[in-house]
């Protein structure tokens, strides 16, 4: 499981500069709340950043927070879609530009290198649900995906945990001072 340990490891460097495009802006004061509040989801998200308190501030959930997950999925970039509406709730669908699948391996087993990584590039919709909670806020409801996501530059920190194989295939479609190949 990669989990908090490699928190730890990956420190505190944010990059946010991968495609954090707004989006579509609409007429209705709520919707763009609503987009602004998962914007602020995903772009923490993609940075590795969610930490209980933030995510106490940005989703509401009375039955307690989702764990992370064991598998990662690399992102070279996303995008904050047009919301809709369904009865109270804001569904915000979010797009992003995936670039495989990272998952951590029992060190115990593999030793220090024990990031593996599985090309599978491709584009994926999650949509959040934005609904308001006891006191009016807007936040992100219970049942949204697993905040698994991380900016590439961000994952290509994590090189030197990396199996052989998964580096050459990490190789294979990130390329550190250009972005995706």
């Amino acid at each position: 499981m990669i989990g908090r340990q490699l928190l730890v490891i990956a420190g505190l460097g944010v990059n946010l500069t991968l495609g954090c495009g707004q989006g579509p802006t609409s007429a209705r004061p709520v919707d763009n709340q609503a987009r602004q509040v998962v914007q602020q989801f995903v772009s923490l998200d993609t940075a590795h950043l969610l930490s209980d308190s933030v995510l106490a501030r940005l989703v509401y959930c009375p039955t307690g927070l989702m764990e992370e997950g064991e598998e990662i999925q690399p992102t070279a970039g996303f995008a904050v879609l047009a919301v809709t509406h369904v009865r109270d709730v804001i569904e915000v669908p979010v797009r992003y530009d995936l670039l495989g699948f990272g998952q951590g391996l029992d060190t115990h087993s593999v030793g220090a290198k024990n990031l593996a990584f599985v090309p599978r590039i491709a584009s994926v919709t999650d949509t959040l649900p934005v609904v308001r909670d006891a006191a009016g806020d807007l936040k992100i409801g219970c049942g949204y995906p697993t905040p698994n996501h991380i900016s590439a530059a961000r994952f290509d920190r994590w090189r030197s945990r990396m199996t052989t194989g998964s580096l050459v295939a990490w190789d294979s479609v990130w390329k550190p001072t250009s972005g995706p190949r």
